[in-house]
């Protein structure tokens, strides 16, 4: 567990917590303390990460599912372009490319 405290730019304190989870994964999580003091704020840190090794399974974010250019382009033809009441010449030439 890696932790450091530091001053934040808009006053308090901000805690950045790297944690290696079970999975081998690393998780990373820089956040403004809600701590006054900085040893609040390092106690705080400490009790985040504990949380994190218990319930990452529930804390780690699912990966997005980005689509190909292929298949976002029917959905941008027809949920932008023929939304927008785009001449069919355009429609056309945006379809071929």
């Amino acid at each position: 567990m890696n932790l450091k405290v530091r001053p934040y730019k808009r006053g308090g304190w901000e805690v950045d917590i790297l944690l290696k989870l079970p999975s081998g994964e690393q998780w990373r999580e820089r956040v403004r303390s809600p701590a006054k003091s900085r040893a609040a704020s390092k106690r705080w840190g400490e009790e985040r990460a504990s949380y994190v090794l218990a319930n990452w399974l529930e804390v780690t974010r699912p990966k997005k599912v980005v689509p190909t250019l292929a298949a976002f382009q029917q959905r941008f033809l027809s949920e932008y372009a023929e939304a927008n009441r785009q001449k069919p010449s355009t429609l056309e030439a945006k379809s071929r490319s």
